[in-house]
């Protein structure tokens, strides 16, 4: 439309003194619909990326801003077989699938996860930290099965009897 506004040229322009009140397609257009200026450069970049397969989309299930966006990303090689679809009649979507959430745990499954990272923690701890652990989750009242672990486990050939 105007091709003093394109790209590196108006900067180049207005560096030299000689630019223009010109606006560029995406702000002329965007004035004359009343749409915004981005909604404008959007749909021209889809065009651009789209304009070989624009015939063929036009009135098929990809008719629409998000397949459109999805195959514009797309390799050329990789949307044909999807517009032939389309136009075949066949109902299709360029987008991806959302990812499903998995089922949830069963509570032996649950468990048996929530170990796995306990024994991984146990064995990425020093001998300091594993003495303390021990002594932390023996009994709350009076701490003899804690006790018993960390001599067992600090002092081998001592044995601990339990009371």
């Amino acid at each position: 439309m105007h091709p003093e506004t394109m790209a590196g040229v108006a900067g180049g322009l207005a560096r030299q003194g000689s630019a223009t009140d010109n606006l560029s397609f995406a702000e002329a257009t965007a004035e004359s619909t009343g749409k915004a200026e981005r909604t404008i450069r959007l749909a021209a970049a889809r065009g651009k990326a789209l304009r070989d397969d624009l015939d063929d989309i036009a009135g098929t299930s990809l008719d629409n801003k998000s397949d459109l966006d999805a195959m514009a990303k797309m390799k050329p090689e990789e949307r044909k077989p999807l517009i032939e679809r389309a136009k075949a009649g066949e109902r299709v979507s360029a987008r991806k699938e959302p990812k499903i959430a998995a089922d949830p745990l069963t509570d032996e499954l649950a468990a048996e996860r929530q170990v796995a990272r306990l024994m991984e923690a146990w064995n990425a701890a020093g001998p300091d930290a594993r003495a303390e652990f021990l002594l932390r989750i023996g009994d709350r009242e009076s701490g003899s099965l804690g006790l018993c672990i960390y001599a067992i486990l600090a002092w081998p050939f001592r044995f601990c009897l339990l009371s």
